[in-house]
């Protein structure tokens, strides 16, 4: 009843013009039942809305501080803020129905939007409103509106938003120094974009089915060399203890699906031991499916990695890997060698020669099948800004990563590197479609190279990321 009285009230305001801006002044509705209704709904959205920017500001503080850019998305604040911000876009909602045109709303539930990774770009529609009934509705407003349009691939208005956005920030050059060069990182990345679309790469890209993806994400694929089995990480209310993390999502855990009939099977949670109550992750699978890595998060943002060994068709108890590959930071994902004798991981650690947020290392396996002490993988694979998902093609001469850094279109692109004459080369962008402007990451391929899979955030997927299958089509043949 209460949505329909606020319908009524829609009907009974159409005389308000959309190019007119009308904000929450009680003079400007006649209707005062109405009025004070959605505006209570409105005034709850900003109660919550403020503790998410609360939970949200600190984290950013330290992030810019650390790394010196600003993240790409709210995935890199570890999730702080989100449900409060979905709680605030639900009382938002049910004030828009009363007031649509309110450039501060539009611009507010934008930002909700914007922060909550399975439904950001729907944000879009409501900043462009926003700008066009005030286009001094916020500071941010060229901020939010270029990181949707750059999200939506509108290059050229992206880059003119982010350089009004800039333009502010030259006010006080020397106070916003960082997000300065983090705006023209951003119109570089544009640029980039509108380059890689110039050129598609000869591919295939599906999304693995609505029978493995859901409305919830799934991320961090890893097949057998065959392709008949994978495993990924998923947040779905199967999670082992059945509870959601302090950021109000499910608990991590690991999932897998084989291939059976030209199918994948309908996913099942893999259960304990290779799942706890708390997070698990799929971190990484050997060469020969015999060692399954599996993240785990320790205590306030560090996180390691644990092995497990197939035991017939039983996972073993997955155990800590030694401090030569988990330290007091954040390691995440990791790739086996094809001879088993090396172990490539990623690691967030300050240590002597690292660069970035998150970089790229490997260990050596001594003579005592032990896992040696940890070395800086250079060879112009690690930036300043994060690594993530590294992955060693069985043949040792291909390695494949997603990177913020090198020439990226947004967020995380896929890179590979290749060995040639004993020298890795220089990152080659796997270019569009299969990079985008959000995230791509954790790309693994197949032993023949004809298949890859990976995580992205793309408009047909089922949820905040799905796991899409690419199909490699090679050469183009020349006409006959």
């Amino acid at each position: 009843m209460k949505n329909i009285a606020l319908l009524i009230g829609i009907i009974g305001f159409t005389f308000q013009s959309f190019a007119q801006n009308v904000e929450w002044e009680e003079k400007n509705f006649p209707d005062k039942k109405l009025f004070k209704e959605a505006k209570r709904h409105y005034e709850n959205g900003n109660d919550q809305f403020k503790v998410a920017q609360a939970k949200t500001a600190q984290d950013l503080e330290w992030f810019v501080k650390e790394y010196h850019y600003m993240p790409n998305s709210i995935s890199e604040l570890d999730g702080m803020g989100m449900e409060e911000f979905r709680l605030a876009l639900d009382e938002y909602l049910i004030a828009n129905q009363f007031n649509p045109n309110s450039a501060t709303l539009n611009f507010k539930i934008a930002v909700c939007y914007f922060n909550i990774p399975s439904q950001k770009i729907m944000g879009l529609t409501y900043i462009e409103k926003a700008m066009k009934l005030n286009p001094q509705v916020d500071i941010m407003g060229n901020f939010y509106l270029g990181r949707l349009l750059h999200l939506a691939s509108r290059w050229d208005e992206a880059i003119s938003a982010y350089r009004s956005y800039q333009t502010s920030l030259n006010v006080d050059p020397s106070k916003n120094k960082d997000k300065i060069a983090d705006m023209n990182r951003k119109i570089a990345e544009c640029i980039n974009g509108k380059e890689y679309l110039k050129n598609p790469q000869r591919v295939f890209i599906d999304n693995l089915s609505k029978t493995v993806n859901t409305g919830d994400p799934e991320y961090t694929p890893i097949i057998s060399a065959d392709e008949s089995v994978m495993m990924f990480t998923s947040r779905r209310s199967t999670t082992t203890d059945g509870a959601k993390d302090d950021a109000g999502q499910w608990k991590e855990d690991l999932y897998k699906t084989e291939f059976i009939g030209g199918k994948w099977t309908v996913p099942v949670n893999m259960g304990k031991p290779v799942n706890s109550d708390e997070h698990d992750a799929t971190a990484g699978l050997s060469p020969d499916g015999q060692r399954l890595y599996v993240y785990r998060p320790g205590k306030a943002g560090t996180g390691d990695i644990y092995e497990s060994f197939l035991k017939g068709p039983v996972w073993t108890e997955p155990e800590r890997m030694n401090k030569n590959i988990n330290s007091d930071a954040h390691e995440s994902s990791v790739s086996l060698s094809g001879d088993g004798k090396k172990l490539y991981f990623i690691s967030d650690k300050k240590e002597e020669g690292s660069i970035g947020h998150r970089d790229i290392w490997y260990s050596v396996m001594d003579e005592k099948g032990k896992w040696g002490k940890s070395t800086y993988f250079g060879n112009g694979a690690n930036t300043i800004y994060g690594e993530e998902g590294v992955f060693v093609h069985p043949d040792g001469k291909t390695i494949y990563f997603s990177s913020q850094g090198h020439k990226t279109m947004g967020g995380y692109d896929i890179f590979k590197i290749i060995l040639e004459n004993g020298k890795w080369s220089e990152p080659i962008n796997l270019g569009y479609p299969i990079n985008g402007p959000d995230d791509d990451v954790f790309f693994v391929i197949s032993a023949s190279g004809k298949h890859g899979y990976y995580a992205s955030n793309k408009s047909d997927g089922q949820g905040e990321k799905d796991i899409y299958k690419i199909t490699f089509l090679g050469a183009e043949k020349p006409l006959a």
